[in-house]
């Protein structure tokens, strides 16, 4: 290829495109033009430095229009020539999942930079629903229960690791998730950052979000304008609705507020004295509803629960549920089996489930470790449940603690922090976050460490 050809495909392509091509050229030419990507990002900054907010799905589009300039002038997509190397049954950060309620075998997961994805068969295959996206970092997911075909899902990570990514406000289907659309008036700073997004139980138009820093935010007309709660504030973290109408959320290093139907004003609920307050999780069980449990985030592989039997307006504490890390907050979530109050699932860097309603405690097999969301299958009493961790989704029973099965198949939403390639073949090696460091050589696949994978490198004059 010449170098002139080039600089002009680099233009019409722009982005991360461009970039694409580099690996196609000699190192004069990276010499004499350096730094694509910051042309592109000089372009595009405004006069503060920063691309401006709500302009990502912009500039997607009209990254878009121009592939299909050079498709029609080419006849040829350069992105069509990248070939996947693997590995297909590693799966990676997963902080949205949602059952579909009529089917157990549909499934959504939300992967941090990875997208949305969705099966068909219970997990035994994925498929993503969008690679293209103005985001890719999917923080929740909720359904409309009076409309089954209306998913919002909302983006960016609150709280993250090395690997963090800002969201770009809440998307939307109204085909059941084959498509999603972005929603115009979510794209600001308030929702870069989205911790949770729940349907309302008693408006088929209404909707919550949790937002980092921001507070409680609400939509009436299925997110088509949004507005924040008077006096809400600070990191509300957690969402819990009632049938009634009645809203309980928490609020990073707060407390549990109450909001009464058709009021918008926050009622701080006294909860018994669990130390210094960071991220508090919630969940009703759905067939008695006045059952409310709540985990404390705590330090030293500890946490408080707490638990209510008037939906939240007075609470015991219950014995420590030791599940957590110094990191716990990262990773934190509670379940509360459906159908039985007294089985209650607390995990972070581990698991640990309760039959006794939080007065004892056994450990679990976790799995992947670090976990941050689940969602109840239908069938078999509802025993089983689905956590998404740093290791994707697996299957586990509030009947059998000991019982986990990973469903990762072709869910491919692994971030790999660096890599390098052999000198011939496909031959490479890689390191992740949170799912170790991976070799392929040749086509043979193996994992040569574990927890977080860093930088690797193969010799380009002995690749062995």
């Amino acid at each position: 290829m010449k170098k002139g050809l080039l600089f002009i495909c680099i233009i019409i392509l722009s982005g991360l495109t461009s970039l694409l091509l580099l690996i196609k050229e000699d190192k004069p030419l990276i010499k004499e033009h350096p730094g694509f990507y910051e042309q592109w990002f000089d372009w595009k900054k405004d006069i503060n430095g920063n691309i401006p907010e709500g302009k990502y799905a912009t500039y997607i589009a009209h990254d878009q229009a121009m592939m299909g300039i050079w498709n029609r002038r080419a006849g040829k997509n350069p992105i069509e020539e990248v070939v996947e190397l693997g590995p297909k049954s590693v799966a990676g950060r997963t902080r949205a999942l949602m059952v579909h309620p009529d089917n157990d075998s549909i499934l959504f997961a939300g992967g941090v930079s990875g997208g949305l994805w969705t099966s068909m068969d219970q997990g035994a295959n994925w498929a993503p629903i969008n690679d293209h996206q103005a985001s890719l970092m999917v923080s929740c997911i909720t359904m409309n229960p009076f409309n089954k075909n209306e998913i919002y899902y909302g983006t960016g990570e609150p709280r993250g690791n090395s690997a963090t990514v800002p969201g770009d406000g809440i998307f939307k289907s109204i085909d059941g998730g084959k498509t999603f659309t972005q929603l115009p008036n979510s794209r600001t700073s308030a929702f870069r950052y989205t911790w949770v997004v729940k349907h309302s139980l008693v408006d088929s138009s209404t909707i919550y979000a949790g937002v980092s820093n921001h507070g409680l935010y609400h939509s009436i007309d299925k997110g088509q304008t949004w507005s924040k709660f008077e006096n809400s504030f600070g990191s509300v973290s957690d969402i819990e609705l009632f049938d009634d109408g009645t809203i309980l959320c928490t609020v990073y290093g707060s407390g549990i507020y109450k909001i009464i139907p058709g009021s918008e004003v926050f009622e701080l609920i006294e909860t018994p004295a669990v130390g210094t307050l960071r991220k508090i999780v919630i969940e009703k069980c759905s067939k008695y509803p006045n059952v409310v449990y709540a985990a404390f985030e705590g330090q030293y592989y500890t946490h408080n629960v707490a638990k209510s039997s008037d939906g939240g307006n007075t609470w015991t504490l219950k014995s420590f549920a030791q599940s957590g890390n110094t990191y716990s907050g990262y990773c934190f979530d509670l379940a509360v089996h459906p159908n039985d109050s007294n089985k209650v699932m607390v995990s972070s860097l581990g698991i640990r489930w309760s039959t006794t309603g939080g007065d004892s405690w056994q450990y679990g097999e976790i799995g992947h470790a670090d976990h941050h969301a689940h969602a109840y299958l239908q069938s078999n009493n509802r025993d089983d449940i689905l956590l998404g961790s740093d290791g994707g989704v697996s299957l586990h029973s509030f009947a059998n603690p000991l019982k986990a099965i990973r469903r990762n198949f072709e869910y491919k939403v692994t971030q790999f922090y660096a890599g390098g390639y052999g000198p011939e073949g496909d031959t490479w090696i890689a390191g992740t976050q949170d799912n170790g460091t991976h070799r392929n050589i040749n086509g043979v696949h193996s994992k040569v460490h574990g927890a977080d994978g860093g930088y690797s490198h193969i010799s380009l004059q002995n690749p062995n």
